[in-house]
This record gives structure tokens, sequence and C-alpha cells, in this order.
């Protein structure tokens, strides 16, 4: 366990850059860089137990924010010569945090997290993290190979793509396994948050059976837990012809649109990316129902998760997208869980979910052709 003390100087200096240290659920973390590192080479990632914030340490050397856990995550990457990472974790608390690196021996490792220069931190190792990274490391070591070995045919041959899909799912299991194992540890919760929620491997109705049963109840009353609860009951909604979430979204043309105001017209909403090959080769189909339904209560919305701008809006124009386009919003995606793309929802007038991609096998879109045609076809 690291100290969990601070020295005298520390809190003015808090008080200085504007962090109520007294706020009952606020954080405020300080990056410290033994002078041998360079913080340009770093990334630091923070899980405040609801979103993922990323810092780049060479323009700002703290972080100050919610925590909606009882822990948070902290995750530093150093970018090393050999375009590999070396990637170190530790969890911390509420309050005011110190978080130092220093440089170490071990050309391997380059770094280390300073215990002793450390505040407010709880080791990575006595939440578990060195048990978990032994029990997963060899599934995913054999994936990253794989990926290592066949990245340059994996857009080509579908078999490939599956095998890697399949590696990856092995991974999905083998956390469970660990969960289940370990119910007790924080960083099993953490796992089932941060990762197996968002698989589409089981449906939400038995991820919240998993979360109600194995998970202990001391972690459950926290907003992130919350958080987690309202994700899948989410899923569990679209996945049964239940009530989409409510929504709102300004596409690039700046034009706003939201569940409320696009009542009384089916909504098909869909999830891509440029660099998604299935995403691009549905488009076709897209447009084809775009111009069928042009006249009709009917509105079609694209939802990228592009990251990459000039990408994106290369490939509206060169596939012809004319329909509502959003950028840069993953509010709705997030809210969904939407992992893989592509992924299709259609939305009844009355809000309800009729059309769900995520579990079916329509990949010419027949299903939703017919449903779409059930319902706006022949109308008086």
């Amino acid at each position: 366990m690291m100290k969990h003390f601070f020295k005298p100087l520390l809190l003015p200096f808090l008080i200085l850059v504007g962090t109520d240290i007294g706020a009952r659920d606020s954080a405020y973390i300080n990056f410290r860089f033994q002078p041998q590192l360079n913080p340009r080479k770093f990334y630091i990632k923070i899980y405040d137990g609801i979103n993922e914030i990323t810092i780049t340490p060479q323009s700002k050397n703290y972080w100050n924010g919610s925590l909606f856990a009882p822990f948070g995550l902290i995750e530093i990457g150093y970018k090393k010569s050999d375009s590999t990472t070396a990637i170190k974790r530790c969890f911390f608390k509420k309050g005011p945090s110190v978080l130092k690196l220093i440089m170490v021996a071990d050309s391997l490792a380059y770094y280390a997290i300073d215990e002793r220069g450390s505040a407010n931190m709880v080791s990575y190792k006595s939440m578990g993290g060195a048990n978990y990274d032994a029990f997963i490391k060899p599934h995913y070591d054999t994936l990253i190979r794989f990926y290592q070995d066949n990245k340059a045919r994996l857009g080509t041959e579908p078999a490939l793509l599956e095998k890697a899909f399949a590696l990856g799912d092995v991974i999905f299991y083998k956390n469970l396994e660990f969960i289940k194992q370990h119910p007790n540890l924080y960083l099993s919760l953490w796992i089932f948050q941060n990762s197996i929620i968002q698989s589409a491997l089981l449906p939400p109705d038995s991820l919240l059976v998993f979360y109600q049963t194995i998970l202990p109840d001391k972690y459950k009353n926290s907003p992130a837990a919350q958080h987690t609860r309202n994700l899948l009951q989410n899923k569990i909604a679209v996945n049964s012809g239940g009530t989409f979430p409510d929504f709102s979204a300004v596409d690039v043309e700046k034009k706003s649109y939201s569940a409320a105001g696009l009542k009384n017209r089916y909504v098909l909403i869909q999830f891509w990316a440029s660099w998604c090959k299935p995403c691009i080769q549905e488009v076709p189909i897209l447009k084809k129902i775009h111009e069928k339904y042009k006249d009709a209560p009917f509105t079609l919305i694209s939802f990228s998760i592009d990251q990459d701008s000039l990408a994106f809006r290369k490939a509206i124009v060169q596939h012809a997208m004319d329909w509502p386009q959003v950028f840069g919003d993953d509010r709705l995606y997030k809210a969904l869980l939407v992992i893989p793309i592509p992924q299709l929802y259609l939305i009844d007038k009355t809000g309800k979910t009729i059309y769900n991609s995520t579990f079916i096998n329509d990949k010419e879109l027949n299903l939703l052709k017919k449903i779409l045609a059930e319902h706006l076809d022949n109308r008086n």
C-alpha cells in the first residue's frame, strides 16, 4: 500500500489551482516525473468509474474531476524505441493525490511508479493486478502475435479476421473466469465494467444476472455502479423491443436531432466508421433505403466513431452518404455499448426498438428491408 499523507505544501498548491478538495466525490492528481524521464513519450489515461480521460503530461501535469467509483484507475504508457509500449497501472482514491514516476535500471521496464514518493495511491498489485496479468497474459500474447503476423491480410482474408475474433472471444471468457474466481476483488468489478459489458458474446440480461449474483454488494452503491446497471438495462430494452434510449445529437450540417423530435417517424440509427469494411459494404443498401423512403415519415442517421475527421469526411463524400451524419459525439454509442460495428437500430413511431442487428445474421439487410416495407410501403 502506498502512503496516504501529504507534505503541508501540497494543500495550498491544490487550493491555488482551484481544486475543491472538500467536495465529496472530487479527486485531484498531480503527476511528477523524475528529471531523467521525458514526459513527451508518455500518455496517461484516467478512468473515473464512468469516463476515460487521456492526459498529455508534457502540456498538463495534473487532473482534477469527480470520482464516480470507490477507486479510479490510472494507466501510464511509455512509447519505447521499438514501437512497443511499457504500461503501468495503479488505483487512486478520492481527494488529493500524487503519482511520481522514476527511471529504473532495467532497460525493458525503463520506468516505475515510486510508491514512496506517491500519495493516496493503491498499487495495482495489491488490488490483484499481478495475479490477473499472469492469468490473462498468455491469451493476450497469443492474440497480439496473431495480429502482428497477419495484420496486412486481416482486411482481405475473412478467415483470418474470424480467427482474430475467436482469439478475442477466448480473452472474454477468461475474464469471466477470473471474476468468478476472485469476485471480491475490486479489480474484478473494474474488468466487468470496462470490458465484459462491452461484449456481445452474452446477452445483456445474462450479464445483468452475472453482475447481480457474482459481484459483491459492497461496490454497488456508487454512481459508477448505477451507470453500469443503466447501460445493461438500455441494452436489454433495445434487444427486447423496448424503448430506445433518449438521445440528442447535432449533425455535421449543424442540424439538431433528438428522440423527442423524431417521434411519429421511423428512425434508422447506424453506427459505423470509415475504416470498417463491413460498414462500407452496407452503405449501398442504406443509400437505396434512404432514397426509397425520403418522402416517408422516415429518418436515417449515421453516427461515426471515427477519430480522424479527414478520413470521416473523405468517406462520406466518396460513398455519397447524403443523409444526416454525426461525428465527434459518442454518447449514444457508449450508452448502447455498441461493440462491434456496424450496428443498426430501427425505432418505430412510438420510440420502440423494432430492429436490432446485434444478434441476428442480416448481412444483406433483407429483414430490415422487410420490416420497413411492412410499416412504410402502401401508406394511406
